[in-house]
């Protein structure tokens, strides 16, 4: 088996409490491992005393700041471009690495195709240590979007096999994620950017592997729920949920599927006072051309079709890619 290099990138802002066991599990992590391993963070413009703790308790670690807060798809960005090594490991400051996460995730790489794989993504607990919490997703349509769930029961979660997306705690391949441009500016501040990087590497062919034997505790959504108001989080979700659908899906049944409920889409948030969701949506509908362009580029290298990859990543068991 090789022992390839591995950069852990961790992205912080304002996360003095998190980040400090976030960084010593990960070099706990990255001990165990026989190649060599780059920690890496990436600070968006802290206004706590975050990077003076760190470099206090961490003098090893790499920390670059940005000179100004970029949101979470751009610090990110950052940081893969900063990397040293091929493949990056991606951490919010609130996900806390278990045991020798690093060798079962190259092992999956080496024994598939390291041409062909985007990601490999790990079994997440959340903060109890003992429910799911992520890494074996699917995704379908419902009700004119897309929906993405988690795998809960245990007979899915023990088996390695294709996942919907790849998002923190995943291991990344550099040079494909800088092939896609990385995350999207339009998802800012937060939410779907990962799901959207995903979706467009699954386009290309690229896949996305869960490996069990990896296992890390997200204390999910801890950064952004302490520094964002509830009103934002649930603005942010509803609409890009709408924006990953008009960027990235063009299957036709799909797209009927979309149009012959937005209606009630829309009646649902005009019921609930979420006029701003209203707005939002009805402004993408004049970026179409931007969204329309953007799908023809991305066809220039295109091997699955939005069939094929929901049918691929949305069974809890290994299928034939297509390879179109």
């Amino acid at each position: 088996m090789r022992y390839d290099g591995v950069t852990i990138l961790i992205t912080n802002w304002n996360g003095k409490k998190l980040i400090l066991p976030c960084i010593r599990d990960a070099i706990n992590s990255a001990n165990l491992y026989k190649g060599p391993v780059e920690l890496l963070v990436i600070d968006d413009f802290s206004s706590d005393d975050s990077v003076s703790a760190i470099q206090q308790e961490f003098p090893s670690v790499n920390i670059f700041v940005n000179e100004k807060n970029l949101g979470v798809g751009g610090a990110i960005n950052v940081g893969f471009e900063k990397a040293m090594y091929d493949y990056v490991i991606l951490l919010n400051n609130d996900c806390y690495l278990r045991g020798d996460y690093i060798t079962p995730m190259m092992d999956t790489i080496n024994r598939f195709n390291p041409q062909r794989v985007f990601a490999v993504m790990s079994r997440v607990y959340e903060n109890d240590s003992e429910t799911p919490g992520g890494g074996l997703s699917r995704a379908y349509i419902h009700y004119g979007l897309l929906r993405v769930r988690w795998a809960t029961e245990g007979k899915y979660l023990e088996k390695e096999s294709y996942t919907f997306y790849a998002t923190s705690g995943a291991m990344f391949s550099k040079k494909k994620w800088l092939e896609l441009g990385g995350m999207d500016p339009l998802f800012k501040p937060f939410y779907s950017e990962d799901v959207d990087i995903s979706y467009r590497a699954w386009k290309r062919g690229w896949l996305i592997i869960y490996q069990p034997k990896s296992k890390l505790i997200h204390n999910q959504g801890t950064t952004i729920k302490s520094n964002f108001s509830k009103k934002l989080i649930r603005f942010s979700s509803q609409k890009n949920r709408f924006l990953f659908f008009y960027k990235n899906m063009d299957d036709f049944l799909f797209n009927l599927n979309h149009w012959s409920v937005i209606f009630f889409r829309l009646l649902e948030f005009f019921i609930k006072c979420d006029f701003k969701v209203i707005i939002e949506i009805i402004k993408m509908w004049s970026k179409f051309p931007y969204f329309n362009n953007h799908k023809q580029k991305e066809n220039l290298q295109r091997r699955l079709t939005d069939r094929d990859i929901l049918s691929i990543s949305s069974k809890w068991y290994f299928t034939n890619a297509p390879t179109k």
